[in-house]
């Protein structure tokens, strides 16, 4: 044994050679030396305990569950239970007659029977959660961690089989002859356990009101176990050796090795709760039949400011719901996607622009649907980065609507003719994720002082083409139907928010200190995204692209106005009134979530009034301190608050 501060020297291994590790960052050549109070006796799995500490041992194995599904690796949280790996010298037939202590409080089948039971469940639900992570909706390695370090996570055992195991230990507790403490909570456990395994077996388009049964019992058991609480099993309790933290280093690993601190127990509660909230809202989902309302969620979820846990299993989840590959919603055909894309977004059935596209088409050769199809069917996975990715294909989509519609015959007769500016379905979409890019930079913290000028001022520029858009077809939509109510929801909403971000724009552009060639290579490296030499192949120009010297000219423009005529504060009052008109508004194509959205708009509508004391007029503007303007998306994810000069963001005083 090396003992501490000692080196040992082997011929041939270098000092370049150290370092070169050290570089590399090799986490298997990092292994380290086992300190003293890091040894552990050798692991009994046989060791019979009492009832709490095998409820306190269920309660830490759904801790190592959920920091798995937060993003942690298998081998510092699951794995470290070392009952996963002698699960073979808990079975009951193999167990010698007589070699286990016959003790009422210490009874051997809560080894044998119910804790094995419970591991079984565990690693099924892990693994059931792995193949559904493993389909690349989510990224292994950035979200996730796939590594199962050669350790068995039941692949090959039937779910139906843990079941039964399950429901075998479930029937021993309540047949327990003697009385037995913590009888109660050890069923809640079991129960739970149980339970979740049943929903990950469910996926998503069982019976929905079976899945809704099985989360209403989940959450009693629950809240019947957050109840009684277990205590903590008193110092030098055999419990605490059942969890190894160091376990890594006796598997094969590729991982780092370094421990993982499990969370309190209540913030495990807390975890699961969200979880299984998480795990009902993509049950409502797969009963919409809304591509707009899945994308009204979607925007909702990104832009809230509340503290929300957004666990991979339930991202991969919810998109799998959404497409596997075959089906739109386990029901439809990928064309059911064209048909409602033409109908939310335009109040436009397709069948009716096909009809009268080839009532007056003129090409010479027939109308592209196909490839139009095919163009609406694409489903890139992924938020920020395939948003950015996405606009190629939007921007594809927009050119392939307005190559059909250049070829169809004029209308005569003085009418508006609607179907020759469908390509407003493609734009629309396209400028409301270009706005999603643009403004998501404020909640990921991305922008500098003098790229929120460029930022804010660009939103407007967006938004504005979106308005003109929806000024187009608001009077040709019925006003019965649910897309005239999300178009004039739109109007409002994006109305607001344009006048809050020039008024922004206006506050953030007067710090403007960068040189000009500094701030002309910023904003080519900001905006990459849209100027993909892919774009020159398309005939169609792009509507509503960053324009550097546009900004620079509106700049001047602010710079050279004398006039009292604008306020910043009074912008944000007039903002706040548009928002507060929303709140007792249709809210369009929300569904279930109409509330959820109201709550958004409310939020936003708080968020101009805390910036009434922005100067109200363009004289005080030029005095404002903007030290005091400080951006955190857990306030708002895109707007700022006003701090007392002197202090700093979290309030303290400089």
């Amino acid at each position: 044994d090396m003992e501490p501060g000692s080196v040992i020297f082997t011929e041939g291994f270098s000092l370049q050679d150290a370092m070169s590790v050290l570089e590399i960052g090799e986490p298997r050549l990092d292994s380290g030396i086992t300190l003293q109070e890091e040894r552990r006796p050798p692991f009994n799995s046989l060791l019979q305990m009492l009832p709490e500490e095998i409820c306190w041992i269920l309660d830490r194995s759904f801790a190592c569950e959920m920091e798995w599904h937060a993003g942690n690796m298998l081998s510092q949280t699951v794995f470290t239970l070392l009952y996963v790996h002698h699960l073979t010298d808990l079975n009951p037939d193999f167990i010698p007659l007589g070699s286990l202590h016959r003790d009422q409080s210490r009874s051997p089948e809560l080894i044998t029977v119910v804790l094995r039971a419970a591991v079984f469940g565990l690693l099924k639900s892990c693994d059931l959660s792995w193949r559904e992570l493993v389909q690349n909706n989510v990224h292994d390695g950035e979200d996730w961690q796939s590594e199962k370090c050669e350790v068995s996570l039941l692949e090959s055992v039937q779910v139906k089989h843990v079941l039964l195991s399950l429901e075998d230990a479930c029937g021993w507790i309540r047949s327990y002859t003697v009385t037995m403490p913590w009888r109660d909570a050890l069923l809640a456990r079991m129960l739970l356990r149980k339970t979740i395994l049943e929903l990950m077996d469910c996926g998503t388009y069982r019976d929905s009101a079976h899945i809704h049964a099985l989360l209403t019992s989940a959450r009693a058991q629950l809240r019947s176990i957050r109840s009684r609480p277990c205590p903590v099993p008193a110092p030098g309790s055999n419990a605490f050796l059942v969890f190894d933290p160091f376990v890594a280093r006796k598997l094969n690993s590729f991982g780092p090795l370094r421990t993982h601190e499990l969370p309190s127990q209540e913030r495990v509660w807390d975890a699961l709760q969200c979880f299984l909230d998480d795990w009902d809202e993509v049950r409502l989902l797969c009963g919409t039949t809304s591509i707009l309302t899945w994308e009204v969620l979607g925007y909702l979820r990104a832009w809230s400011t509340r503290p929300r846990q957004m666990f991979p299993y339930i991202r991969s989840l919810t998109q799998s719901a959404f497409f596997n590959g075959v089906l739109v919603l386990n029901r439809f055909s990928p064309t059911w996607i064209v048909e409602h894309f033409f109908s939310e977004t335009l109040n436009l059935s397709y069948d009716t622009f096909v009809r009268v596209v080839k009532e007056r088409w003129r090409g010479s050769a027939p109308p592209p649907f196909s490839e139009l199809e095919a163009l609406i069917r694409k489903n890139p996975p992924r938020r920020r980065r395939s948003f950015m990715k996405s606009l190629l294909d939007w921007h594809l989509l927009y050119d392939s609507l307005l190559n059909i519609t250049s070829h169809l015959t004029p209308l005569t007769d003085g009418t508006l003719d609607f179907i020759s500016r469908v390509s407003d379905a493609a734009l629309l979409w396209r400028l409301t994720i270009v706005r999603e890019v643009l403004l998501s930079g404020f909640q990921l913290e991305l922008y500098t002082m003098e790229e929120k000028a460029f930022a804010y001022w660009y939103v407007t520029q967006v938004i504005e083409e979106h308005l003109c858009c929806l000024d187009d077809w608001i009077p040709a939509v019925s006003k019965e139907s649910t897309t005239y109510g999300e178009m004039k929801f739109q109007h409002v909403f994006l109305t607001a928010l344009q006048t809050m971000s020039m008024t922004m724009f206006s506050v953030t552009a007067l710090s403007l200190s960068f040189p000009l060639q500094r701030l002309r290579l910023n904003f080519l490296r900001r905006y990459k995204w849209a100027f993909r030499p892919s774009y020159d192949a398309i005939d169609s120009t792009v509507v509503a692209p960053p324009d550097f010297f546009k900004f620079l000219s509106a700049r001047q423009e602010l710079l050279a106005v004398r006039d009292e005529g604008f306020s910043p504060s009074d912008s944000f009052k007039l903002a706040r009134c548009l928002l507060q008109q929303l709140s007792t508004s249709l809210t369009g194509w929300a569904g279930h979530w109409s509330a959820d959205r109201l709550q958004f708009v409310r939020d936003l509508a708080d968020t101009c009034e805390t910036l009434y004391a922005l100067p109200s007029s363009i004289r005080g503007l030029r005095e404002f301190d903007l030290s005091t303007l400080h951006w955190e998306p857990l306030t708002h994810a895109w707007f700022p608050f006003i701090t007392p000069r002197g202090r700093d963001d979290a309030g303290r005083s400089t």
